[in-house]
């Protein structure tokens, strides 16, 4: 979903999109629903969505501690599947 929304953040699919509006509460997992929420708002101000930004994101908002701490956003990041898109 970061991939998406960093290299096209206004054509994401309609499911992909209404996934984000809602979350963190459509989330089972209540840490990817907060980490969603801050890759959502990353992209609504127009930042990069990167495990930095979503880290410092979380961070100034006070929700680190619910998307399980930094080490479960890195451990997040290092096992999501690698994807080389061209833009043309």
């Amino acid at each position: 979903m970061a991939t998406l929304l960093d290299i096209f953040p206004a054509e994401l699919p309609p499911s992909c999109a209404r996934l984000l509006h809602h979350a963190p509460e459509c989330f089972e997992d209540s840490r990817l629903g907060t980490i969603a929420a801050a890759m959502h708002s990353l992209t609504a101000e127009g930042r990069p969505v990167a495990p930095l930004t979503v880290r410092e994101c979380l961070e100034a908002t006070g929700k680190l501690g619910g998307a399980g701490d930094g080490l479960f956003l890195v451990a997040l990041a290092g096992d999501a599947a690698r994807v080389q898109m061209e833009v043309s």
